[in-house]
């Protein structure tokens, strides 16, 4: 656990700070789940570059259902490193939500 990038990625779910919206990631591109300790899904990061995320509802206001977000560029890099080497899910239709 990377003490910057979990302050990054609690700034990102719950600061007081926008979210940035971003284009659609195209049906199929490679996705993770981001989980927390408890198993809930917090959403989908996605693209070939992991660069998106779509929220799965938890906080609702922050983001919408089905719309698609930049992720932090910390939070990308580190992601990509712990992915390597790794299946990736597929994206699909978003899952309802709020």
């Amino acid at each position: 656990m990377n003490p910057g990038v979990m302050r990054a990625l609690s700034a990102y779910y719950w600061g007081p700070g926008r979210v940035l919206r971003a284009g659609p990631v195209r049906n199929g591109a490679p996705a993770f789940e981001l989980r927390f300790r408890n198993g809930y899904a917090s959403g989908l990061v996605a693209s070939t570059w992991l660069n998106r995320f779509r929220a799965y509802g938890f906080f609702c206001g922050r983001f919408e259902r089905g719309k698609w977000y930049r992720f932090p560029a910390r939070a990308v890099a580190e992601l990509r490193m712990l992915t390597a080497g790794l299946e990736p899910l597929r994206v699909s239709a978003p899952p309802r939500s709020c």
